[in-house]
């Protein structure tokens, strides 16, 4: 069965129609829709209508053809526009990965057995690192801290702008991490009119607002606003 479901009859065929009678063009017209669907041949003793039916049948053997090649041509560039974006997509997906990897080294710190921290920077003696902040005490480095100790007063540090895009990509939240930065860069890193004081639970904040680049239409709050009192 033929997989062709119409067929084009051209008005400058009148000519030959009006040869025949209306009982013989209906004879025609059933008999081309019957070889369309289903291939098969005009059964007649009119020669007219054998005529007839063999320039309607070349003509749409003649369409067929043309409409194949079309048809072709529109897989052939539809798959590689197909190929074209995926690739651009990979190639994207790379970059992030990339800059995600050189992120988490550019914020790494080393400790070595002599005291001496490196990475944001630099101090003798003993100590243990705790959220990129160095406290000095009397205990070797090297031990596992789950916190600060707890007598030591801790001031609030401004991330780098690579900091921020290092824990937003481990967290993988979809944060535009430099939107953040520039954010709190411009009002002094301030939570409505205190100072800051973990700049990753603001980032944990930003996560549950839903302040990520997955909703483009999600505007920031104003701190400042009473009616957001308590947003980070």
């Amino acid at each position: 069965m033929s997989e062709r479901k119409s067929f084009l009859v051209f008005c400058d065929r009148i000519k030959e129609l009006e040869m025949l009678t209306d009982e013989e063009c209906g004879q025609l017209f059933k008999a081309l829709m019957h070889y369309v669907r289903e291939g098969a041949e005009l059964e007649t003793g009119s020669l007219p209508l054998k005529l007839m039916f063999s320039v309607f049948k070349s003509q749409i053997d003649e369409n067929g053809e043309k409409w194949e090649q079309i048809r072709e041509k529109r897989s052939i560039a539809a798959k590689k526009r197909w190929e074209k974006n995926n690739d651009t997509q990979d190639n994207a997906n790379d970059a992030n990965a990339s800059k995600c990897i050189q992120s988490n080294a550019n914020d790494a710190v080393t400790v070595t057995d002599t005291g001496t921290v490196t990475g944001t920077g630099t101090v003798t003696g003993t100590g243990t690192v705790y959220n990129n902040t160095v406290y000095s005490n009397n205990e070797s480095i090297g031990e596992d801290k789950s916190s600060p100790p707890p007598t030591q007063n801790t001031r609030f540090k401004k991330p780098t702008l690579e900091q921020v895009e290092a824990y937003c990509c481990e967290r993988n939240n979809g944060i535009d991490a430099e939107r953040f930065y520039d954010y709190y860069e411009a009002n002094g890193w301030k939570v409505g009119k205190n100072s800051m004081k973990d700049w990753k639970a603001a980032v944990r904040k930003w996560e549950r607002n839903e302040y990520s680049t997955k909703k483009p239409d999600t505007k920031i709050r104003d701190e400042n606003d009473p009616m957001n009192e308590g947003f980070v």
